[in-house]
């Protein structure tokens, strides 16, 4: 198994509420080692702030997968899993990713591959974010004092 990341909570094969308690907190929130979630369906406007990326954001999981149209196909989760843990590409998640669908591109929209659809949400923790002083907009004059 693929150490870069070795956890992941897959609704797709069991339901959300697996994983939520009776208020969608998350269950998994005292995994510290589980940093990613695979999406059972794609986020949707109606259920925004109770949707599985909601609960994901809510644990802090930097890594959230998921396909725009069939979550719950066995390609999606079988590909998904070879994304996160397969062993024979040495490449980083991210390079494994736009490999995938870079192929998915070249085989063009009539070969329906899996990963022309898929979508990952991202939060490097690696990233250093460096806070801007604030400023006035663009074009607005600043009063001297």
């Amino acid at each position: 198994m693929r150490a870069e990341y070795p956890n992941h909570c897959c609704p797709a094969k069991s339901s959300l509420s697996t994983w939520t308690s009776g208020r969608g907190r998350p269950k998994f929130e005292r995994r510290p080692k589980l940093v990613s979630l695979v999406l059972s369906e794609s986020p949707q406007v109606a259920k925004s702030g109770r949707d599985e990326v909601a609960v994901g954001l809510r644990a802090g999981v930097p890594l959230m997968v998921w396909h725009r149209e069939k979550c719950d196909s066995a390609e999606f989760v079988a590909v998904v899993e070879e994304l996160l843990h397969g062993v024979d590409d040495p490449h980083h998640l991210l390079e494994r990713i736009r490999l995938a669908r870079a192929t998915a591109f070249e085989e063009g929209a009539a070969a329906r591959h899996v990963c022309g659809k898929l979508t990952v949400l991202f939060d490097d923790p690696a990233r250093v974010v460096m806070p801007v002083p604030p400023a006035a907009p663009e074009g607005v004059p600043v009063a001297q004092v």
